[in-house]
């Protein structure tokens, strides 16, 4: 009888124990997934749900783009934290092209003769000629330079009323940014509500006027999301690779050459050796391979600097460490070193919630690669169970086998 009661308050010990440690686990995955929506601005965190990077690309309207030089006068180079909204100009110079525009721009760098820019410049036909980079600060609106995209328009004559086919294209543009961004019509502001200059004048002066275009903002808006069905993406296609292989090992890399790929941002842990592992030949015949084919490379890590040298000793790329994945500052930072953007540019990693997340945000084409070796941080394996839920869905999506 002794025997059983132990037994009995054995068990319900054991019992406890599964309790506390199901609770941990759930608490901790929660904290995750609210951590994940708040940074990505979703849900009950974000005014808008956001696209995933093949949809915001299916409604980009026609955007040339010629980048200014990085300097001081036009293009500080100075990457913004998170766009808060958009702001729209005119130029004050009756009957200049966008062209014109842009190159006055560019010019600055030697003339020095003021600073000024927009990221994005159209013209009387309508062109789009984009100027500066979203991810980076233009001298357009004043204080509010850090966090918004500025638009500057051209116009005919002295009103400053846009015709009717810059405005069509600022309309689209307008709306795409604001896809883009999680933003609303009610984030599209004037120069004018900034600073209080008269700009765009047509549009300060007549008030109706620049509400019209907000509810033509908002209609195209709507025609966008209307033209894609749902319109809006599920919860979990956020988190979506763009592909799905089984191992870093056996990505047609001379293949993606030939689709116009120039670079390659790498995870470490799990996704080129096992988590802790120096570079092995395996590694380092994959490296002389990429630069065979003419592949830019970058390791990109959470890891703080003494793991990433480590690995990097016998590799000897650029590399990035304690990167703060899903944040896509450093991955457009790798994009800088390496001298690529986000078209060209693709990234391989073995987690969803930092990797492709991080990747997909940054507009990358990203490959989600299956973990190398089942030894993971506590952190990391408690994320996999997340994953698993996530890669039901996106299997059930595919349709097909996931790994190849």
């Amino acid at each position: 009888m002794r025997y059983r009661k132990r037994d009995y308050y054995g068990r319900g010990r054991k019992r406890k124990h599964i309790v506390v440690a199901a609770g941990i686990i759930i608490v901790f995955a929660l904290s995750i997934v609210l951590g994940l929506m708040k940074a990505c601005g979703i849900g009950f965190f974000g005014r808008a749900e956001q696209l995933s990077q093949e949809e915001i690309e299916e409604r980009k309207p026609d955007i040339d783009v010629q980048l200014l030089t990085v300097n001081e006068y036009s293009r500080p180079g100075t990457e913004v934290e998170k766009i808060r909204g958009i702001v729209i100009h005119y130029t004050a110079n009756p009957g200049s092209t966008a062209q014109n525009n842009r190159d006055y721009f560019e010019g600055l760098k030697d003339s020095h003769e003021t600073s000024v820019s927009s990221h994005f410049v159209v013209g009387l036909e309508g062109e789009i000629i984009q100027c500066v980079p979203t991810w980076e600060m233009a001298y357009a609106s004043n204080s509010r330079n850090v966090d918004t995209v500025s638009i500057e328009c051209c116009h005919s004559d002295e009103t400053g009323k846009f015709n009717r086919k810059t405005y069509r294209s600022v309309v689209e543009l307008t709306a795409w940014l604001c896809q883009k961004f999680g933003l609303t019509e009610e984030d599209v502001i004037r120069h004018y509500d900034v600073t209080g200059k008269a700009c765009p004048l047509y549009y300060v002066e007549y008030e109706k006027k620049w509400e019209e275009f907000k509810k033509d903002v908002k209609k195209q808006c709507d025609k966008i999301e209307k033209r894609q069905g749902t319109g809006r993406k599920k919860m979990f296609d956020m988190f979506f690779p763009d592909e799905y292989v089984a191992s870093t090992y056996v990505i047609p890399f001379e293949e993606l050459y030939e689709k116009g790929y120039r670079g390659v941002l790498f995870d470490i842990d799990n996704t080129l050796v096992p988590h802790g592992a120096p570079a092995d030949e395996r590694a380092k015949k994959l490296f002389a391979r990429l630069k065979e084919i003419g592949f830019s490379c970058c390791l990109i890590s959470n890891n703080q600097e003494p793991r990433v040298k480590m690995f990097n000793e016998e590799i000897q790329v650029p590399y990035i460490y304690n990167a703060h994945k899903p944040s896509t500052k450093n991955y457009r930072k790798a994009m800088e070193l390496m001298g690529t953007d986000e078209k060209n540019s693709l990234f391989v990693g073995d987690q969803l919630f930092t990797d492709v997340l991080g990747a997909k945000r940054a507009g990358m084409h990203n490959i989600l690669v299956k973990p190398m070796h089942p030894k993971e941080e506590i952190q990391i394996v408690l994320k996999r169970y997340l994953e698993r839920i996530v890669l039901h869905f996106y299997k059930k999506k595919q349709n097909k086998p996931t790994l190849k």
